[in-house]
């Protein structure tokens, strides 16, 4: 992590209107992150026009959601690193940023990359295991392993280990690839 650098909430919607990311992956996330105004003839539209994401913080806010902290990911990240991030993201939010949120409850990270062999920007959105029920919980702690969201994938919800995320993460960055980490929360007024 680039010394644990704090990007605004700007920057980020800013991104992603560049990079026209589809929003396919972004609201299916955001949906299994516990959005709850999502409608399918919204995605569908915005799909089809790419409109892309016209204000994140207010599309979010209104999904009861805020992003408490926003890092660009430019260095090879550890295991250590990328477990921490994946398994306690308070930690992380707590170093870098509590005005916006304070004592969150943290319902997910998205990971945005950039552009690469000819494939659209696209966001992947990890689920804390704090959410999943008794069972799958304990596989997932077993397994050392987190529930990821991909729609661009043949199966759009699967479960990756830390040691799997860590390494494509770092396929993405040693590539020179842009890769960022934005944790998101249940919003408090």
């Amino acid at each position: 992590m680039k010394d644990n650098v704090l990007l605004p909430t700007e920057d980020f919607v800013r991104q992603l209107k560049i990079l026209n990311i589809p929003s396919g992956c972004f609201h299916a996330s955001i949906l299994a992150m516990g959005g709850s105004n999502i409608h399918l003839h919204d995605v569908l539209c915005s799909y089809e026009n790419k409109a892309g994401i016209p204000n994140l913080d207010a599309y979010l806010h209104a999904q009861g959601l805020s992003l408490s902290v926003s890092l660009r990911l430019d260095r090879p990240l550890s295991m250590s690193q990328t477990k921490k991030m994946l398994e306690t993201p308070k930690v992380v939010i707590t170093d870098l940023n509590t005005c916006r949120n304070p004592n969150p409850r943290v319902v997910g990270i998205l990971f945005a990359f950039g552009e690469y062999q000819n494939e659209p920007p696209h966001v992947v959105g990890v689920l804390p295991r704090g959410d999943m029920t008794r069972n799958l919980r304990s596989i997932l702690k077993k397994e050392d392993a987190h529930v990821v969201i991909d729609t661009s994938r043949t199966q759009p919800i699967y479960t990756m280990t830390v040691k799997n995320i860590a390494e494509n993460l770092n396929v993405f960055i040693l590539n020179g690839i842009n890769v960022s980490m934005h944790i998101v929360t249940k919003f408090k007024c």
